[in-house]
């Protein structure tokens, strides 16, 4: 879920140089959502089992469509946009191949995740007089995790799939932001999304260089707490293989782990099939190609 700027660590450098400087000039405001023009009345029920049965591109957007018809009828609903921002992030993520596909679904995902998190109104009201975006986060609670979580994580999707070093300087406010996001859902909840957020966080750790609090120790003790979480969630150590394994190189972590989560029942884990039914198919991947990830010895 979770692929993060780990090989772009020299630009990563320049921009925790530069982007102090450049974060005061981030806006915090929120795109508006497309227009299509009168639609055909659907369900949230509906939409959300095509989400739910997704497998493919073409069953994605399928969801999507459905998504976005049921968030035009209903322009203060939270869960069908905090869904969008779900279902984006995984078409960028898991089912788009070119650099602008990546990053028009991971613009969509952050709008809709902004919009989901304007349905608060103590968000809205402090975004509104100016709030520093950490600031306004206090106002959302577990509700809003689905929207927190998927916002963040496409943002980290696009700066390590997307984004051009220029760019990437002037984003790194953005990128303190997913930040903000990762400690406002520790601070509600350590073990938020079946221990999602403290994957991201290990990821994160993983990714910055030491200078800039990069730290492997760290990160390797996030990882380790997020795999304990759930014994149901495959994200954590499909990640810590795919991610900390490779940097450390780490091969027998790698199999076991990416073992692990291609054994598990689909029917049976927590968190979301779609995104299970893609980490599961990439695992099996992985596994088949180990061999392109490890230096020989």
């Amino acid at each position: 879920m979770f692929k993060l700027f780990v090989r772009r660590w020299p630009f990563v450098c320049l921009a925790g140089l530069l982007g102090v400087l450049l974060s005061a000039c981030v806006s915090n405001a929120v795109p508006p959502e497309p227009d299509s023009g009168p639609v055909e009345a659907v369900n949230f029920a509906e939409a959300n089992a095509a989400f739910t049965y997704a497998d493919s591109y073409p069953s994605l957007k399928g969801a999507i469509s459905l998504l976005e018809r049921y968030a035009q009828q209903h322009p203060g609903d939270y869960a069908s946009r905090a869904r969008l921002a779900n279902a984006y992030t995984l078409l960028g993520a898991a089912y788009s191949s070119s650099v602008a596909d990546k990053a028009a679904a991971y613009a969509a995902a952050m709008r809709y995740g902004e919009a989901a998190m304007m349905t608060d109104p103590d968000y809205k009201a402090a975004h509104d007089r100016g709030a520093s975006f950490a600031d306004a986060l206090q106002a959302l609670d577990e509700e809003h995790f689905e929207a927190l979580e998927f916002w963040k994580t496409a943002l980290f999707y696009d700066f390590r799939e997307c984004t051009g070093l220029w760019d990437m300087l002037l984003s790194y406010g953005r990128l303190r932001q997913a930040v903000a996001v990762m400690e406002r859902m520790e601070q509600i909840d350590r073990q938020a999304m079946w221990g999602n957020n403290l994957f991201s966080q290990g990821i994160y750790y993983l990714a910055q260089p030491e200078f800039v609090g990069g730290d492997k120790q760290l990160s390797a003790a996030y990882l380790a707490e997020a795999a304990a979480v759930s014994q149901r969630n495959i994200v954590p150590r499909w990640g810590r293989a795919k991610y900390y394994a490779v940097e450390m190189q780490d091969a027998g972590l790698f199999r076991a782990d990416l073992s692990w989560v291609a054994s598990q029942s689909l029917d049976k884990l927590e968190g979301y099939r779609p995104w299970n039914v893609a980490l599961q198919r990439e695992a099996r991947l992985l596994l088949a190609n180990s061999a392109d990830y490890f230096s020989p010895d």
